[in-house]
């Protein structure tokens, strides 16, 4: 087997585990209940907010103080959970 062959198989079982591993972890968190479910629903909301203020920090969106100072309360409130 020639040292190309070889690398590409080595990197497609890499790629294949990595598959592997992500599919394993998306199935154990679609059956989350109480606490655990709670927390991710948080952690979504946050990685939204963040999403937005960061738009409107870099110029993709308009700036908007009120909807910026209600993002970042919430965020705050989820913070101290």
């Amino acid at each position: 087997m020639s040292r190309s062959a070889t690398n590409l198989s080595r990197r497609l079982a890499v790629v294949a585990f990595a598959v592997f591993l992500t599919s394993g972890m998306a199935a154990a968190h679609e059956g989350a209940t109480g606490v655990v479910a709670q927390r991710m629903d948080v952690m979504k909301q946050m990685g939204q907010h963040m999403k937005a203020l960061g738009a409107m920090l870099t110029g993709k969106t308009a700036f908007d103080q009120e909807t910026a100072q209600r993002l970042a309360e919430t965020m705050h409130q989820h913070a101290n959970m």
